[in-house]
């Protein structure tokens, strides 16, 4: 899937005149990328109104969970109970 995807469900029944709203999610995995979401948000803000989809709630975050599973924090974390493991090897 692409960077670039808007994930839709084709099957449900999603028209504007059963559906009540929809809620837009926007996540990058740095703060280097913090401007990113604007433009997700921005990208399905538009999608949203020409699906006639009346927009109930947006959400965006920085640092996702894969980025703090996989990224500097758990590093550190391994970083810092290395000597503790190394103490148990002796």
């Amino acid at each position: 899937m692409g960077s670039r995807t808007i994930l839709v469900d084709i099957d449900a029944n999603t028209s504007p005149s059963v559906m009540a709203g929809v809620g837009l999610y926007a996540s990058v995995s740095t703060y280097d990328q913090k401007s990113d979401p604007e433009r997700q948000v921005a990208r399905l803000s538009e999608w949203s109104a020409k699906a006639s989809h009346r927009v109930m709630r947006v959400e965006s975050e920085i640092a996702s969970f894969h980025a703090r599973l996989y990224g500097r924090h758990t590093a550190r974390n391994r970083a810092e109970k290395a000597p503790e493991a190394a103490a148990t090897d002796d």
